[in-house]
C-alpha cells in the first residue's frame, strides 16, 4: 500500500512538473519559433522571386543575342 501510494504521488509530481514546463517554457518558445519560421519563409520566397527574375532576364538576354546572331548570319547569305 505504501509503495503504491508513493508511486502515485511520484507520478503526479512528475506529470505536474512536465506540464508546468510545457506551459511556461515550451509554449512561449513555440510562438517565438513560429515567428522565426514565418520570417525565414518570407525571406525564402523573396530570394526565390529574385532568382526567377534574374533567370528570366538572363534568358531574355540570350534570346536577344541569338536574334542578333541570326540577323548577322542572314546578312552574309
Amino acid at each position: 500500500m505504501r509503495f503504491t501510494r508513493t508511486l502515485t504521488i511520484t507520478n503526479l509530481l512528475i506529470g505536474s512538473t512536465a506540464l508546468g514546463f510545457q506551459v511556461t517554457v515550451l509554449y512561449p518558445w513555440h510562438h517565438e519559433l513560429q515567428a522565426d519560421f514565418d520570417k525565414m519563409k518570407a525571406e525564402h520566397v523573396r530570394a526565390l522571386h529574385e532568382a526567377r527574375a534574374a533567370s528570366a532576364a538572363e534568358l531574355r538576354n540570350i534570346h536577344q543575342q541569338l536574334a542578333e546572331l541570326r540577323l548577322q548570319r542572314r546578312w552574309f547569305w
